[in-house]
């Protein structure tokens, strides 16, 4: 559901839909290849649950759900306060279970690199959150509340692009 001021705003709104679900597929296909080639153990007949597969054998015990359950609350989130909370409870979690094996100083090293980005990501979704407020308060600001043609709304979407690219690992933001 989007929600725009004029027939125009909506036309827009509906070509960025249509390229965001042109090149998101694709992308999703990714990982799955990615596994074929650095996880060959998996037979190929189970290469349909290559998600849960590497979740599993990556993660320990317990903590697969503490990340999903932490990503589907920042879904939820009716707040950023609330979101920022779920965001550092599933970054922290994915820190602790990449540094299970603490004693090779590669992992260390990775630990700490995904440490630092997600901080930094961290301080750019509180620096969103700030811009946004201007618009809603602490709670989200409701569906077209704010010209998409106004430095604010460039700022505020760079801003988001540059802190959940980081997060999601969009090159050349990882």
């Amino acid at each position: 559901y989007y929600s725009t001021r004029s027939e125009k705003d909506a036309r827009k709104v509906g070509y960025f839909v249509c390229v965001l679900l042109s090149l998101g597929p694709p992308l999703f296909f990714i990982p799955a290849m990615a596994a074929r080639v650095f996880m060959p153990e998996i037979p190929a007949e189970r290469m349909n649950e290559v998600y849960a597969l590497v979740c599993k054998n990556v993660l320990p015990v317990g903590f697969m759900g503490m990340v999903i359950a932490a990503m589907i609350l920042q879904l939820l989130a009716a707040s950023g306060i609330t979101m920022l909370i779920f965001w550092e409870t599933m970054a922290l979690t994915v820190y602790l279970a990449m540094c299970l094996e603490h004693g090779r100083s590669e992992v260390r090293e990775a630990g700490l690199q995904y440490l630092v980005a997600s901080h930094i990501t961290t301080l750019l979704v509180i620096v969103l959150f700030a811009q946004i407020s201007q618009y809603g308060g602490h709670s989200f600001p409701a569906g077209g509340s704010l010209a998409p043609d106004t430095p604010a709304a460039a700022a505020i979407f760079l801003t988001a692009l540059v802190a959940f690219g980081i997060k999601a690992g969009i090159m050349p933001l990882h």
